[in-house]
């Protein structure tokens, strides 16, 4: 199976509902997704209802700022709740130790992209679960190329997601992993049976399409 492990709604920065996002992963092709609004886990229920309407699999996420950078927390969706005690702007074992207590995947998101809260070097001093290395909305994509490299020397997993703030690109990129549930999906990313692929979006294209849209209505 496909999915996208990190985009964005209306519910933080995003410019799509949740729906419109969960719609267009489904349109993809995609068999799966995560939910990743900064600092929120958004309405659970709700997106369990639509991964049951448009047929898809689930895991709560939420990206979360950190004092040194961004992260990407996951868990099964009945056990929400956990995410939504992770406060913001704590230092980053604080994360760490919660994740190990909780049972959550933990992963640095985007690490080396400095242009939005990668953590750098940082990645290499703490415990992680995974580590994305590619990130289809990373300004430059050789920092996708330093997190493949980061990863493999540290021997974490490898995940993907496209960062979409919008259902242009949504699905674009994605964790490839064999799993039919939720909590097989996350025992399958610890254990590192995962790859990824997709799309390196084109950030500066978006953005001026972003730009003349609103500057046309």
């Amino acid at each position: 199976m496909k999915a996208d492990l990190h985009f964005h709604t209306t519910v933080s920065d995003g410019i799509a509902s949740p729906e419109v996002m969960i719609k267009m992963v489904k349109k993809r092709g995609l068999t799966g997704f995560s939910v990743t609004d900064h600092d929120k886990t958004g309405n659970i229920h709700e997106y369990t209802r639509l991964a049951r309407k448009y047929d898809l699999l689930y895991v709560s996420g939420m990206e979360i700022t950190s004092e040194r950078g961004h992260l990407l927390a996951y868990c099964l969706p009945e056990e929400a709740e956990v995410l939504q005690k992770f406060r913001p702007f704590q230092p980053i074992e604080y994360y760490v130790e919660k994740a190990e207590e909780c049972n959550v995947v933990l992963s640095p998101a985007h690490p080396f992209d400095y242009f939005r809260h990668g953590m750098g070097t940082n990645i290499f001093y703490h415990r992680w679960s995974a580590l994305e290395t590619f990130n289809g909305s990373t300004v430059f994509p050789f920092s996708n190329r330093r997190a493949q490299k980061a990863a493999r020397t540290l021997n974490l997993p490898e995940i993907a997601g496209s960062d979409a703030h919008t259902h242009y690109y949504v699905g674009l990129t994605y964790t490839e992993v064999e799993a039919s549930c939720a909590e097989e999906l996350l025992t399958k990313i610890k254990k590192g049976e995962t790859s990824v692929g997709g799309k390196h979006l084109n950030v500066f294209q978006f953005s001026r399409r972003m730009f003349k849209s609103k500057i046309l209505k």
